[in-house]
């Protein structure tokens, strides 16, 4: 999936001009108009905390096994 497709899945049309508009903005860049977004603000804060909790797991994780491997018990 190249970066032209991923745009293209996150286009809106506004239903007031009929211009492109992607689809998180509340408000058309062209004529200001209100648009209803697919993603709740509420959802994005979330999606944001849970990708930071598994890179701190991840993380830990990563050094446990580089610890373990130091020190011959892996």
């Amino acid at each position: 999936m190249g970066k032209r497709d991923f745009v293209k899945n996150h286009i809106i049309i506004c239903p007031n001009c009929g211009k492109e508009a992607l689809d998180h903005m509340q408000e058309c860049p062209f004529c200001k108009s209100k648009l209803t977004p697919k993603y709740n603000v509420s959802n994005i804060k979330l999606v944001k905390r849970i990708r930071l909790l598994l890179w701190i797991v991840l993380g830990a994780l990563a050094i446990t096994l580089i610890v373990l491997k130091v020190l011959n018990i892996v």
